[in-house]
């Protein structure tokens, strides 16, 4: 009965208004459908830009909607743009260029937030930071338009104005340090022997190394040391001598007492450290003998005495000594290798 009342007084309002030319609001029933719906129109599909409560596609009832309300643009929240343009927050510019947070600039250039100011500069040109020059090459005049510095050089090694200025040797630059290589070759050396024990034997032209009787022979070689940055990493040590007779393994080990090569016999001999430092397998020509844990002794504070030399073969070895020089010029050298 109650809905009999609702559609007669709908039927005398429509009536009068037909009659009268006003225009009343729209009418909605219980089941929450307009007025309009009863028509049999399709008003839900949003072509007439009126959609129904009942859908959620109206603006009204869902403000977070897809659907614009007013010219069948797009809506705000969704990334779409409200005058058929494309939204500021979902990554596409107001006025057709790209977005000022997704990576494009406001009018359709290039972003100041997506491309970096590091790597290519904001108007198109190189960047001041971000592109480096190539390897082996460096901007040394604060200039950015070009890389002008090999940095390969003695005078710019790996870095500008790096200077490879070591005075006490040969200089390279090596994949940007700088190396030093410092030759010796005014080395004191004097062989003592068991056969002669009281004599000394410093002005022989050879070295001489056998283990039999136990030992027979053996020498002790020594030499300044060079001023070597504190800093410096040494790279190797060695002491190079020339074979010319080989039987065994040699033995290095280090003096701890002072001694004069023109003073030192079988019987007055300095004391040495009792650890073996290296075993050199022996071979004729050029042979090293590897000093550098001697070396960080001596840079440590202990005093240089040198080394020295001996044998576990009975067999002997010979090398030149110092005083060979000028005679074939195979006396022995040491060799030292730094980086700094």
């Amino acid at each position: 009965m109650h809905t009999y009342k609702t559609l007669f007084a709908s039927t005398l309002l429509i009536a009068f208004s037909a009659s009268t030319g006003c225009v009343f609001p729209e009418v909605v029933t219980e089941d929450g459908t307009s007025g309009d719906e009863t028509s049999g129109a399709g008003t839900d599909d949003g072509d007439d830009g009126h959609d129904s409560n009942a859908d959620g596609d109206d603006a009204a009832s869902k403000p977070g909607g897809g659907e614009s309300t007013d010219d069948g643009g797009e809506s705000t929240d969704d990334g779409e743009f409200t005058d058929d343009g494309e939204s500021t927050d979902g990554g596409e510019s107001t006025d057709g260029g790209e977005s000022t947070d997704g990576g494009e600039s406001t009018d359709g250039g290039e972003s100041t937030g997506g491309e970096s100011t590091g790597g290519e500069s904001t108007d198109g040109g190189e960047s001041t930071g971000g592109e480096s020059c190539a390897e082996g090459w460096g901007d040394c005049d604060d200039d950015p338009a070009d890389c002008e510095t090999d940095l390969t050089t003695l005078t710019s090694c790996g870095v500008c104005d790096k200077a490879c200025d070591y005075a006490g040797g040969t200089n390279e630059c090596v994949a940007g340090m700088c190396q030093a290589t410092v030759t010796i070759d005014e080395l004191e050396d004097v062989t003592i022997t068991a056969t002669q024990p009281d004599t000394n034997l410093h002005d022989g032209i050879t070295l001489n190394l056998d283990a039999w009787p136990s030992p027979n022979q053996l020498f002790y070689i020594r030499w300044e040391l060079p001023e070597i940055p504190a800093l410096a990493a040494v790279i190797s040590a060695n002491m190079v001598f020339d074979c010319f007779n080989t039987g065994g393994n040699v033995r290095v080990k280090r003096v701890e007492t002072d001694w004069v090569a023109e003073e030192v016999t079988y019987n007055d001999q300095p004391q040495v450290n009792g650890e073996i430092l290296y075993r050199v397998p022996d071979q004729f020509g050029e042979v090293l003998v590897p000093f550098d844990t001697a070396l960080a002794a001596w840079q440590g504070g202990e005093p240089n005495y040198g080394l020295r030399i001996g044998t576990n073969n009975s067999a002997g070895i010979t090398f030149h000594s110092s005083e060979a020089a000028p005679l074939d010029g195979n006396a022995p050298y040491v060799e030292i290798q730094f980086e700094y």
